[in-house]
C-alpha cells in the first residue's frame, strides 16, 4: 500500500515469517530505481511484525507493526519505524528538505489506505 509517486514491485519473496526476506524495487516518481532488501526479523501472527532493511537506501532501518485488540471488534495498528541516512551532514540535510515529510506522507496514507482497505470488508 503505497503513494502513486512510489512504483514497488517485489523481486523476490521468500515463504513469511521470521526469517523470511523481500526483494524489492522502488521508483519514486517512476524515475531512478533502487533496491531494498528486507528480512522479518520478529513475527507473532496476529500482534507483531518487524523487518530490518539488509540493504537499500537507508544506512540501518527498523520497521515494527504492533495489531492490538482494543475490543469492540476493533484493533489498533501502532507502526514504528526508525531509519537513519547515509552521506552524514549532506543526509541530514536532505532529511530536513524533504525526506521526512516524504516519509511522514507515507505513512499518512497508508495508514488512511489500510483504514479504508479493512473496514470496506
Amino acid at each position: 500500500i503505497s503513494p502513486k509517486h512510489l512504483d514497488i514491485s517485489v523481486k523476490r519473496c521468500d515463504p513469511i515469517g521470521v526469517g523470511q526476506e523481500v526483494h524489492l524495487i522502488v521508483k519514486h516518481f517512476k524515475l531512478i530505481p533502487t533496491e531494498m532488501h528486507m528480512k522479518f526479523v520478529d513475527f507473532e501472527y496476529p500482534s507483531l511484525l518487524t523487518d530490518t532493511q539488509l540493504k537499500g537506501p537507508f544506512k540501518s532501518m527498523i520497521q515494527k507493526r504492533v495489531f492490538e485488540d482494543i475490543g469492540d471488534g476493533y484493533t489498533r495498528m501502532t507502526d514504528y519505524f526508525q531509519y537513519e541516512l547515509p552521506f552524514g551532514v549532506l543526509g541530514l540535510c536532505a532529511h530536513i528538505l524533504f525526506i521526512e515529510s516524504m516519509i511522514k506522507s507515507m505513512f499518512i496514507f497508508r495508514q488512511n489506505s489500510t483504514k479504508k482497505l479493512l473496514e470496506s470488508n
